[in-house]
C-alpha cells in the first residue's frame, strides 16, 4: 500500500488519476479512507487496485479490468489471483504495431506480474521476456517502464 501527502488542491480523484492513471476510482478510495475528506498535509492511503476492485466493486466496476479511457470491452480478472494489480494497463503502439505495458505507479513489478496482469497467468513471463532481452527475469522494473508484449496480446 501507498501512503500520499496531499496537497492543498488534492482530492481523491486527482488522487486516484495519480496512483491508477484514470479518476473513476475516486469514490472507492474515499470509502477506503472512511470518507475523511483529503486536507493537505494529511496522508492518504491509497492500495493497489485489486483491493478497491474486492472490497468496492460496485464502485470500481467489479473485478474487470477497463482500458484507462474508461470505453470499450472488458475482460474478467481473477479476484483470488496471488499476483498484485496496480492498475489498467497503459497500452501504447509500438512501430511493431503490438501493445506495450507501462508499469503503473507503485512498487514496480517483474516479468511474472506483467504476464499475470496483461495475459492472465504468470507463468506466460517467458514470452514477455522473448520480446525484452534486456530485461532479467528476477529484475523489479520500476514505475514507466515500457514492456513490449507478445503478438496477439490485447490490452483490454
Amino acid at each position: 500500500m501507498d501512503i500520499h501527502s496531499a496537497t492543498r488542491t488534492d482530492d481523491y480523484g486527482t488522487i486516484s488519476k495519480e496512483f491508477y492513471n484514470d479518476d473513476r476510482f475516486a469514490r472507492a478510495l474515499s470509502e477506503y479512507n472512511q470518507n475523511r475528506p483529503v486536507r493537505a498535509g494529511a496522508y492518504v492511503n491509497v492500495p493497489p487496485i485489486h483491493v478497491l476492485k474486492r472490497q468496492f466493486p460496485s464502485l470500481t466496476g467489479g473485478n474487470t479490468v477497463l482500458p484507462a479511457g474508461g470505453s470499450g470491452t472488458s475482460a474478467p480478472t481473477s479476484a483470488s489471483s496471488a499476483a498484485p494489480k496496480w492498475s489498467t494497463a497503459d497500452p501504447r503502439p509500438t512501430t511493431t504495431g503490438r501493445a506495450t505495458f507501462v508499469v503503473p505507479r507503485g512498487n514496480g513489478m517483474t516479468l511474472q506480474q506483467v504476464a499475470q496482469q496483461t495475459m492472465g497467468t504468470a507463468q506466460r513471463w517467458r514470452d514477455i521476456y522473448d520480446e525484452n532481452p534486456a530485461i532479467k527475469p528476477d529484475e523489479v522494473l520500476p514505475t514507466g517502464t515500457e514492456v513490449k508484449l507478445p503478438a496477439g496480446v490485447r490490452l483490454p
